[in-house]
């Protein structure tokens, strides 16, 4: 076990080999955390105690986790490699359905705000599918996409989806009608993220070509480029309030910006190799980054000042989040762990 100054670590999860990957989710109340491994298991675990209380079986090869379901009832469940989405009822431990064609290769997923539809990525038919979280009928298969799709977002209200692709765009769906609404062109490289803005008006996307977008979501007209990253971003998204958005680049950096007027108002340096994501505490004040330097850097989101660096992995970060109330932060590294992190005396 490691030790990190002012900082309580509890518990690692082992998720998996190294290099395999992981991935999380945390239950809306904050109070439990659910994590994927390697050999096709879901396991359920208390955060306060860092207790073990349930596992989920039944996949037979990777499986990643998509989501819990706005009320904490059930959680979506990938198989990168072999479709097959499957919802559980995270209580029971049972399987009500599954979402997605077998050729699909579903493997990353959404649920609406609302709780009642799913938006599942996959990558083999380029096509982002939407399915009724209630009974796992398909909805609407919403096809534009011309290579890989990375990621798919619904708006804050639910009405509409923002995805993500290789083929340099961000496309618009109306989630109700399965339409396409407004193709965003702009980026020159293939685009990783795109995120809608908390009142739903905006999206922000990331790009390999080093450039962080911002849109008009109902026009689907360019607002904003932001530029000062040198390297590809990995990662843009909006600060709770709306008013910031932070990113992450492969230039070492992250960056605050200020949402309305594009303007550059923070660069965090710090982090010793490239960045793969970073993540908003959900009252606005502080930053968490991950990097393929292994650790974890939280920073105040306001000064820009660097806080704490947590250490403990050996491989890289990629992911971070907070629980709902802010008191505990988890990280995903590629060395099979994840760690979670009591932050409630930052």
């Amino acid at each position: 076990m490691w030790k990190v100054p002012f900082m309580s670590p509890l518990p690692p999860f082992n998720v998996g080999e190294p290099d395999e990957g992981s991935s999380l989710a945390f239950s809306p109340d904050g109070h439990y955390i659910a994590v994927a491994e390697c050999n096709g298991t879901i396991r359920i675990w208390v955060i306060k105690f860092g207790a073990h209380i349930r596992s989920f079986g039944g996949h037979t090869e990777e499986v990643k986790i998509a989501a819990f379901s706005p009320d904490g009832a059930k959680i979506a469940v990938e198989n990168r490699r072999l479709g097959h989405p499957h919802i559980w009822n995270a209580d029971t431990g049972t399987v009500l359905h599954t979402f997605g064609e077998d050729n699909a290769r579903l493997w990353r997923a959404a649920y609406s705000p609302d709780g009642k539809r799913i938006a599942g990525v996959g990558d083999n038919n380029l096509t982002i599918r939407i399915a009724d979280a209630k009974t796992g009928t398909p909805v609407h298969a919403l096809k534009g996409h011309t290579e890989y799709v990375h990621a798919a977002a619904f708006s804050p209200d639910g009405k509409t989806v923002a995805s993500a692709g290789n083929d340099k765009t961000i496309r618009v769906w109306d989630a109700d009608r399965g339409a396409l609404i407004h193709t965003l062109k702009g980026h020159e490289m293939r685009v990783y993220s795109a995120k809608f803005s908390p009142n739903g008006t905006a999206v922000v996307s990331a790009s390999a070509d080093g450039d962080v977008c911002i849109w008009d979501a109902e026009k689907g007209a360019l607002l904003k480029t932001l530029k000062g990253h040198l390297d590809q971003v990995k990662w843009a998204e909006y600060s709770p309030d709306g008013k910031k958005i932070v990113s992450g680049s492969m230039d070492k950096t992250v960056r605050i910006w200020d949402a309305e007027t594009g303007a550059r108002l923070k660069t965090l340096t710090g982090h010793t190799d490239g960045i793969n994501c970073a993540a908003y505490s959900p009252n606005g004040k502080k930053i968490a980054s991950g990097g393929n330097d292994n650790a974890v850097r939280i920073w105040d989101a306001e000064t820009g000042t660097l806080l704490e660096t947590l250490e403990g992995h050996t491989g890289n970060v990629n992911w971070v989040g907070y629980s709902s109330d802010g008191k505990t932060l988890a990280s995903a590294s590629s060395d099979g762990t994840v760690l979670l992190w009591e932050v409630s005396n930052l």
